[in-house]
Order: structure tokens, then C-alpha cells, then sequence
């Protein structure tokens, strides 16, 4: 994949995460606990293609590692 293609994935994935949430937390703690919940997300994709065997979930962990830096993203924006 291209990163072009993966950039706009994430710009997708972004307006869709401020859809959503459009009252983001102010706290910095809560803002990074949303992140680490992605994170939690992708960890356990991972584990579930190694540990138990799942070959088919490729697409599942992109999503979480783009959905992880949609969300860091917007963390960053927040510290302005």
C-alpha cells in the first residue's frame, strides 16, 4: 500500500473519529486513554493472528493501527 493511500485513510478515519466524538475530552488523561483503548484493540488483533491462529484479519488490524493514529493525531491538534 502506498503511504498516499494509507494518508488518506487516516484523514478518512479522522473526520469519522470527530464525527463521532465531537466533544473531545479536554483532559489530557482521558484523551490518552482513548488512544490506548485503540491500542488495546490492535494488541488484541495481534495476538489473535499469532496466538490463536486467525490469518484472516489483516484488514481488522489495519484498521485499529490507522484508527490509532487518527486518534493520535487528534491529540496532538488538542495541545494547540
Amino acid at each position: 500500500m502506498l503511504q498516499t493511500d494509507i494518508l488518506q485513510l487516516i484523514e478518512k478515519e479522522s473526520k469519522k473519529q470527530k464525527l463521532e466524538l465531537p466533544n473531545y475530552p479536554i483532559h489530557q488523561v482521558a484523551q490518552a486513554a482513548l488512544i490506548n483503548a485503540d491500542a488495546g484493540y490492535l494488541i488484541d488483533k495481534c495476538v489473535s493472528k499469532k496466538y490463536k491462529g486467525y490469518t484472516d484479519n489483516d484488514a481488522e488490524i489495519k484498521a485499529a493501527a490507522i484508527s490509532i493514529v487518527a486518534q493520535t493525531l487528534r491529540f496532538i491538534e488538542s495541545l494547540d
